[in-house]
């Protein structure tokens, strides 16, 4: 059975036990070795959820480090490109050469198709040319709702997790 199962199924039993006893009713041997049965079951799936985390946990850090090395290589590389291709453009421009016809690695130099708008001091522009994000102060918030004060929408409180190991 799989853990949603063991957990379903021993609900039940669990059920059906508290049933049995406010009826006055003693549950038979069998009844009971079911329930202690699919206790064991469910804190041996359990533990090999955790294990099978633990090894998840282990090869997600690896890719972690790999997706690190990976992006840094990348970022130089692009880097390295777009500094070749404005030095390519300044070499060009400088001596006025428009086009290399070259037949395996033809060579020219284009107009952007979009105009780029660049902005020098985003501070300085009218308010309807800057877009402003507005975001929630939590650590505010929760400093105003530990001293008692009460705020519509919002509430702390404290979740559950699995620890494992």
């Amino acid at each position: 059975m799989n853990l949603y199962e063991i957990d379903t199924t021993l609900a039940v039993r669990m059920i059906e036990l508290g049933e049995m006893l406010d009826n006055g009713e003693t549950p038979s041997q069998e009844f009971i070795d079911e329930c202690l049965d699919l206790q064991d079951d469910l804190e041996n799936k359990l533990i090999n959820c955790g294990k099978f985390i633990k090894n998840a946990q282990v090869d997600i850090d690896g890719l972690d480090g790999e997706i690190k090395r990976l992006t840094a290589k990348k970022q130089s590389l692009q880097k390295r490109t777009d500094l070749i291709k404005a030095n390519m453009l300044s070499a060009m421009l400088n001596h006025n050469i428009d086009k290399i016809a070259d037949p395996i690695m033809p060579i020219r130099v284009q107009t952007n198709g979009k105009a780029s708008v660049l902005v020098d001091d985003v501070a300085s522009l009218p308010s309807q040319f800057q877009n402003i994000k507005v975001e929630a102060n939590k650590t505010a918030l929760e400093q105003a709702i530990k001293a008692g004060e009460i705020i519509d929408g919002v509430r702390v409180e404290k979740g559950k997790h699995i620890r494992i190991g």
